[in-house]
């Protein structure tokens, strides 16, 4: 997204709505339909038992923003150069926590602010160090 190294959002709309039950689906579609929720994925969310998460891997193509789809103003490509040999493909993923009914105190996290950059192999080691 713009200058960041981010991709941004990488769900769509109804991805977190996978594993649930019929009862489940039944309880976004409520919540939809009625207007308590305007977000897909949201409802999804706030319909799914505590006791399960969701794990989603994103195949992300290293010509991801060449094929032809427009992007939005902030988007751009992933790389200047796909073709290039830095280009790699992604796996992207996505966490869904369902909402608990019991209070628990918050947990900071810290992201990595690294960029990614390309392997370089080191020279064999001559020896001990």
């Amino acid at each position: 997204m713009g200058s960041s190294n981010s991709l941004g959002v990488i769900t769509t709309p109804g991805d977190e709505a996978f594993g649930l039950t019929d009862d489940e689906l039944l309880e976004m579609k409520r919540k939809l339909q009625s207007g308590e929720q305007t977000d897909e994925n949201r409802a999804a969310r706030l319909s799914h038992a505590s006791s399960r998460g969701l794990l989603i891997f994103y195949p992300i193509s290293k010509f991801s923003g060449y094929d032809g789809a427009k992007l939005g103003k902030s988007r751009q490509p992933i790389y200047a150069n796909p073709m290039s040999s830095t280009a790699k493909d992604l796996i992207g993923t996505a966490v869904c926590c369902r909402r608990s009914p019991l209070e628990r105190p918050a947990e900071a996290y810290l992201e990595g602010t690294a960029r990614w950059r390309p392997v370089v192999e080191a020279s064999p080691r001559k020896g001990p160090r």
